[in-house]
């Protein structure tokens, strides 16, 4: 059968108002297609009925800011001036990249619908945290449950955690040794897989690796941003990074000379007069603050994945003792140990800040390699 005639579909979290996952969503389609293939995501909500139930049942403990006074009083005064306006615009924003970027599916809304997804001749489980206990609830359509006669694959999927209860791990087990090929995006996970005796599995870079920059090039246009500046991508939803990240933001704000940007962040630094805080930025502005920026600082898997791709100064910043070994596994491939931050760390002298680090040729590897796996599934 020729390629063209091959019907590829991905299942992975799309439709989401994160940056990240709609990008790697966009990148592993656009690779396959390159590869010569007839590629779709399968358009699975989440989160959907079964997730909201979940969560409600669940006992997970999630990140909590703890502000001041303070800041409260200035959160309340601009929900109350703001409403809901931004959300409405980011909301809008998604939607249209997706309509536009994404070739989708037929909507499957329910947890039972998507088992009418009978459409494709190969199945990826795509990359994300679609593995991750925590988020996805042990979701047996992440895992491609539903599928019994078809070559399943896994390109980047991601546990989020370094490990896995007893009770996960033997549901784990019985999904896993279903597929054909195996790959992942983080060192634990290839522990974890090890653990189920899946022991051919292979580390791999994040689908929006796998383009380079030039390929993202088309989506960004002039600057939104006319000045020098740091751009500060801050996540707080895994664990706090508060108030360490605000006293690094601080160091870095007096040792240089460029304005400060937030992509969303707290609105206390829309007082702040050498800050900008920006609320509306979709998937295209997105990349486009990361390709202008002089310096990132982010809590971000993907922030710093996209930092590396364009070549950009980052300092990534985790929770001292994280369960979480995306960015760690990323910074450790491609050489850039040295821009990892821990909370409590010592902040680094002011004359590294900038340094641009040469990462093309642990990149270029690091892509080949995944590109590699990826081929050799798809054709075996």
């Amino acid at each position: 059968m020729d390629k063209k005639d091959i019907k590829v579909g991905i299942i992975t979290i799309h439709g989401i108002c994160n940056y990240g996952s709609i990008l790697q969503a966009f990148a592993l389609q656009e690779i396959i297609r390159t590869l010569g293939y007839d590629c779709k995501i399968i358009n699975y909500k989440y989160p959907n009925d079964y997730h909201l139930n979940q969560m409600r049942l669940s006992k997970n403990v999630y990140a909590q800011q703890h502000i001041n006074i303070g800041e409260r009083i200035i959160n309340k005064i601009f929900h109350y001036i703001e409403k809901d306006k931004f959300r409405n615009i980011i909301d809008n924003k998604f939607a249209e990249f997706r309509n536009t970027y994404l070739n989708l599916t037929i909507p499957y809304k329910t947890f039972d619908s998507i088992n009418n997804c009978k459409e494709f001749d190969i199945y990826i489980s795509g990359s994300d945290q679609i593995w991750n206990p925590r988020y996805c609830f042990n979701d047996p359509h992440y895992f491609l449950s539903w599928i019994n006669d078809k070559k399943k694959i896994s390109y980047a999927s991601s546990f989020g955690v370094q490990e896995i209860t007893k009770n996960n791990l033997s549901i784990y087990n019985n999904y896993l040794h279903q597929y054909s090929s195996i790959s992942v995006r983080e060192l634990s996970g290839i522990k974890i897989l090890d653990s189920l005796g899946l022991h051919n599995t292979k580390l791999v870079c994040d689908p929006t690796l796998l383009l380079k920059s030039d390929d993202w090039k088309k989506f960004i246009n002039k600057p939104i941003v006319k000045k020098k500046y740091i751009l500060c991508y801050i996540l707080s939803y895994t664990y706090n990074p508060y108030p360490y990240v605000d006293t690094f933001i601080n160091y870095v704000e007096r040792t240089s000379n460029r304005k400060i940007i937030f992509i969303d962040g707290k609105n206390i630094n829309k007082l702040k007069p050498n800050r900008k805080v920006y609320k509306d930025v979709g998937p295209i502005e997105f990349l486009n603050l990361v390709y202008y920026c002089d310096l990132m600082i982010t809590t971000s898997f993907h922030g710093t994945a996209f930092a590396i791709n364009f070549n950009k100064p980052v300092y990534s910043i985790i929770e001292n003792n994280s369960n979480d070994e995306r960015i760690t596994s990323l910074l450790n491939k491609v050489n850039m140990n040295n821009r990892l931050i821990k909370i409590g760390d010592k902040f680094p002298e002011e004359k590294e800040l900038f340094i641009l680090q040469n990462t093309d040729i642990e990149l270029q590897s690091f892509r080949f390699e995944s590109l590699n796996f990826l081929k050799q599934a798809l054709e075996k």
